[in-house]
C-alpha cells in the first residue's frame, strides 16, 4: 500500500471527496453463522466506525449508515436466513456504508466508508480494524462474548478485545467520549434485533419443482 501511495503521489493522482477507498472483504469462505456474526458486529459498532472515519461520511448519500434504515434488520435477516438471499443481496442498497449487494456480485462485503487520502497510517488502521472484525466473527467464542458486550454495554472493552493477541495497536479514533451514548441511541436496538433473529431456527423452504420440458 505504501508503494501504491508513493506511485500515486509521484504521478499526482487526484484525491478528493468524490473518490473513495472502498474495501472488499472476502466472505466466500464463511459459514452463514459467521456472516451473521460479522453483520452483528458491524451493526453495533457502526457509530464508532463513522466517527473514526471522519469526513462527515454518515451524511453522504453514497455511504448511508445502517442505523438510518428502519427496515435494515429484516433485510439482513432475509439474506442470512436464505430467503431468496441472492436476490435480496442484489436489492440491498449499494450505497450503504456496508454494502451486502457485493456478496451476490463478488462474494465480498464492501466497506464504503473511507474517502481516498494519502494517509497510509489511517488507511492501515482501517484495514486492520476490518480484519479484526472478521477474526472475531469467526472465533468459536463469539456468541457468549457478544452477549456479554450487549448485556453490560461495555463497548470500549468490546473494541479493545478485537485487538487482543494482535501485533498492531488499536485505532484510538474508535474510542471517544460519546461512544456509549451514540451506540445506545443509534444501534443498540438493531443489534439486539439482529441477535434475536440470528438465534431463530432457519426456516426450510420446499424447493421449486420445475416441470419437465415438453417434446416438440
Amino acid at each position: 500500500m505504501k508503494t501504491l501511495l508513493e506511485i500515486a503521489k509521484a504521478n499526482e493522482f487526484a484525491v478528493s471527496k468524490r473518490t473513495g477507498f472502498h474495501i472488499h472483504l472476502n466472505v466466500g469462505d464463511l459459514e452463514v453463522e459467521q456472516m451473521w456474526n460479522l453483520a452483528q458486529l458491524y451493526c453495533l459498532f457502526e457509530p464508532a466506525i463513522y466517527t473514526a472515519i471522519g469526513d462527515s461520511r454518515s451524511g453522504s448519500i453514497f455511504c448511508i449508515p445502517w442505523f438510518k434504515d428502519l427496515h435494515l434488520s429484516q433485510s439482513v435477516a432475509g439474506i442470512m436466513k436464505g430467503r431468496s438471499s441472492v436476490q435480496l443481496c442484489r436489492n440491498f442498497g449499494k450505497y450503504s456504508g456496508l454494502n451486502l449487494r457485493a456478496v451476490s456480485e463478488k462474494g465480498s462485503m464492501e466497506f464504503r466508508h473511507m474517502r481516498n487520502c494519502y494517509d497510509v497510517e489511517r488507511m492501515t488502521h482501517w484495514l486492520n480494524f476490518i480484519l479484526a472484525l472478521h477474526k472475531k466473527a469467526t472465533s468459536p467464542d463469539f456468541a457468549g462474548w457478544y452477549s456479554e458486550i450487549l448485556a453490560k454495554k461495555n463497548y470500549r472493552s468490546g473494541i479493545l478485545d478485537l485487538y487482543k493477541g494482535e501485533k498492531v495497536p488499536h485505532w484510538e479514533a474508535l474510542i471517544y467520549p460519546e461512544l456509549e451514548d451514540e451506540i445506545n441511541q443509534l444501534t443498540l436496538d438493531s443489534a439486539y434485533e439482529l441477535q434475536y433473529l440470528a438465534s431463530k431456527p432457519q426456516k426450510k423452504f420446499k424447493p421449486i419443482e420445475i416441470p419437465p420440458m415438453e417434446q416438440i
